[in-house]
C-alpha cells in the first residue's frame, strides 16, 4: 500500500535527524498528551492535515509505524519511522520539522 499526498512545503535536506525537532513534531501529534498515538489520534492528525484514508489504510499505517507491536505509536516508533523515511527519500518537509 502506498499513500500519496501533497505537502505544500519546501524540502529541507539533512544528513541527520535532530531529535528535538522530532520530539516537537511528535508532541504536536500527541493530541491526548498520552506519550503515544493510538489509531483514533492518528486519524484525527491525518484529518487535520486534510489527508483522507480508509480504515484499511489507517490500520496499515499503524502496523507500519508500530515497530514494537504494542498497538500504539510511541516516540521511539515515530523516530524509527522518520529515520526510515529520511533514508528512503533523503529529505523531510521543512514544515514537519
Amino acid at each position: 500500500m502506498r499513500l500519496k499526498f501533497k505537502l505544500n512545503a519546501p524540502v529541507r535536506h539533512a544528513s541527520t535527524i535532530d531529535e528535538e525537532d522530532l520530539a516537537s513534531v511528535f508532541d504536536r501529534f500527541d493530541l491526548q498528551r498520552a506519550g503515544h498515538l493510538n489509531k483514533e489520534v492518528l486519524q484525527e492528525v491525518l484529518s487535520r492535515l486534510k489527508v483522507t484514508v480508509t480504515e484499511e489504510e489507517l490500520s496499515g499505517m499503524m502496523q507500519l509505524a508500530d515497530s514494537d507491536g504494542d498497538g500504539v505509536i510511541d516516540f521511539d516508533d515515530f523516530k524509527s519511522l522518520m529515520e526510515e523515511t529520511r533514508r528512503r527519500s533523503g529529505a523531510f518537509p521543512s514544515s514537519a520539522l
